[in-house]
């Protein structure tokens, strides 16, 4: 998604994508026991989540939280839809052609596999899965989605969210078009993805 392309009636595009990242920021909820099944409830963006965050009158707020409604950025109860995502990891980067798309999945495998090869290494990488625009054949794209999925050890020590977060870090900087995605992003979670790691 090229940013430059995005107006809202309600909010700058630059408004509404730092309010995305500020709700994508909040803690995920606990997960709960329903029917003797555990889930993770979904955050829910709102007006006021909106009138909170940027500082708006609730009238402007509830504008543009059925501004975001309308154009299918969430849903009715609040749920972020795949255009929120797009915009959520959009950037000012020139597009790149897909041959540059398939080195940068390419880049990402190698990076996973040496990172899952440290002898001492506790979290590992289970999976990789590309989403988004790059499972598609297009004329240029302005990201790579990937949702990874982490292989933790059975019990976690305090030192290993310290390495889960080197572990992103070095995936993140393969390339500055790569948009990582938890295991637990409900987007992710419920939209087609292709699996490329392990290869």
């Amino acid at each position: 998604m090229d940013i430059r392309t995005v107006h809202f009636t309600h909010a700058t595009v630059v408004q509404v994508q730092a309010l995305l990242l500020a709700f994508s920021a909040l803690p995920i909820p606990s997960p709960q026991q329903l029917n003797g099944q555990w889930t993770i409830p979904l955050k829910r963006l709102s007006a006021d989540f909106v009138a909170s965050e940027l500082g708006v009158p609730d009238t402007l707020a509830s504008a543009l939280f059925a501004e975001l409604v309308e154009r299918g950025y969430v849903d009715a109860s609040g749920k972020p839809l795949s255009p929120a995502m797009a915009l959520l990891g959009a950037n000012n980067l020139p597009r790149i052609p897909r041959a540059e798309v398939d080195l940068i999945i390419a880049d990402l495998v190698a990076a996973a596999g040496a990172l899952n090869a440290r002898p001492d290494a506790r979290i590992k990488i289970a999976s990789i899965e590309l989403f988004g625009s790059a499972l598609h054949i297009r004329d240029d794209y302005g990201d790579v989605d990937v949702r990874v999925v982490f292989d933790e050890a059975d019990e976690l020590q305090p030192d290993d969210l310290d390495e889960m977060d080197m572990v992103s870090e070095r995936l993140q900087a393969v390339s500055d078009y790569v948009s990582m995605h938890s295991e637990y992003d409900h987007v992710a979670l419920n939209t087609d993805k292709k699996s490329v790691f392990p290869a």
